[in-house]
């Protein structure tokens, strides 16, 4: 995902892209691999894509990336642990930072199984008086901060959170082909006003 965001800086703004990783491996990544350092090999892939003057590594957590970053924030990319508690900490560090009509978006929000990410954007995106244009690409959601979204507002992010329930209930309990299943990601993704 780094790379990525490097390469829409890039070709946009050429602002800086600050990628904030302990690179210790999520709660999940220890219990399956064990003590893991995905440092070097996170400097070798920015570096290969020819990012390095784009991408800054902070090799620190969200929270102590927190207190050093003092600028406003245009784009925030939420992608770090799966828990609830972890994910919550991150929204409410960073929210303050983020600018008005900046963007902020959330990964791996689809799973029943790690809801962490699911009900921090339920709870503080779709449900909130501060965003508006909520939506979702595959298992991204994302929203636009305004200092007080309108009853519309709401009223179009609580729609977007029925389209998006219904997804993740049809992928979940129904397994259409393959065919089908593009077709209805095509329809919900229209369907987002």
């Amino acid at each position: 995902s780094t790379v990525w965001l490097g390469w829409g800086s890039k070709f946009g703004k050429n602002l800086k892209v600050f990628a904030i990783d302990p690179h210790i491996g999520s709660s999940e990544h220890i219990q399956r691999f064990g003590k893991i350092d995905t440092f070097n090999e996170f400097l070798q892939n920015i570096k290969a894509q020819k990012l390095d003057d784009i991408v800054v590594p902070l090799r620190c957590t969200s929270y102590e990336a927190s207190t050093i970053l003092k600028e406003p924030v245009e784009l925030i990319f939420i992608d770090g642990a799966h828990e609830y508690d972890m994910v919550k900490q991150d929204f409410e560090l960073w929210f303050p930072k983020l600018v008005e009509g900046g963007i902020m978006a959330f990964h791996d929000t689809d799973s029943y199984k790690r809801d962490g990410p699911r009900r921090v954007v339920e709870e503080f995106l779709y449900k909130s008086q501060f965003f508006k244009d909520v939506r979702f690409v595959d298992s991204i959601k994302y929203g636009k901060k305004v200092a007080r979204n309108s009853r519309l507002d709401r009223i179009k992010n609580h729609y977007s959170l029925l389209l998006l329930r219904f997804r993740i209930v049809i992928a979940a309990k129904i397994h259409l082909p393959k065919t089908l299943r593009k077709i209805g990601k095509k329809l919900i993704n229209f369907l987002q006003l």
